[in-house]
């Protein structure tokens, strides 16, 4: 069980970290330079370098969740159900790995995490047809598994602050789209979800924002 779910997270994580890695060389991006220029756009890539640290901590977790020593099996859980939340992080593994395959298939050359410098194609095909942000979906579901696997003391609070950066990076994207293409991702989040793909059940629309009386449905997801 340990090492099948060591190698689901080296190939998601692997995968995010080439990908990025490749990006950066392409587009010229120099990621610690946010650190000491201050302009508007560099200032967004901190969030950027915040998701790149939870996945520094994601590798060091990693290492003490299949080693297991002593000092880390005594370190209090957040809470129990220990069958109950490897399950369900098997589950959000599998999800996750899928999800963040078809948005790679999809972006090809395009993937992008962040804002670029540059302009880059809007991209509402394949999986974005139906979520805006699928890769973002995939490390939600990602960092989530591993908060359901080691639900201590440590890694729940850097998990946490790894989703909250990746929250927070999808709202300065939208901001940037909704201003390049003010008419075509206006019409996306109309009809997609922001990192999952909206459930109808019951008449209900899960995902999507409560109706505005006398009009509509907004066009934005919450």
């Amino acid at each position: 069980m340990r090492l099948f779910v060591a190698a689901s997270f080296a190939y998601i994580g692997l995968f995010v970290l080439v990908q990025t890695v490749r990006q950066w060389r392409r587009l010229g991006v120099v990621p610690i330079a946010s650190l000491t220029n201050r302009s508007h756009l560099q200032a967004r890539k901190l969030v950027e370098d915040t998701v790149g640290l939870g996945l520094a901590f994601w590798g060091a977790f990693m290492a003490l969740y299949v080693y297991d020593p002593a000092w880390w099996r005594g370190l209090p859980h957040a809470w129990g159900g220990r069958i109950a939340c490897d399950a369900a992080a098997v589950v959000c593994l599998f999800a996750s790995a899928a999800m963040l395959t078809a948005g790679n298939l999809t972006m090809g050359r395009s993937w992008l995490m962040g804002i670029a410098d540059q302009p880059q194609p809007l991209v509402s095909h394949g999986i974005y047809r139906h979520v805006r942000h699928p890769i973002y979906g995939a490390m939600l579901l990602y960092f989530g598994s591993a908060a359901l696997l080691m639900p201590n003391l440590l890694t729940v609070p850097a998990m946490l602050l790894a989703m909250y950066a990746i929250t927070v990076e999808a709202a300065l994207e939208e901001d940037y789209w909704c201003q390049h293409e003010p008419v075509a991702y206006p019409a996306l989040m109309a009809r997609t979800g922001k990192f999952f793909p909206r459930v109808w059940y019951l008449g209900i629309q899960l995902g999507a924002p409560p109706p505005d009386p006398g009009q509509g449905v907004r066009g934005r997801s919450p």
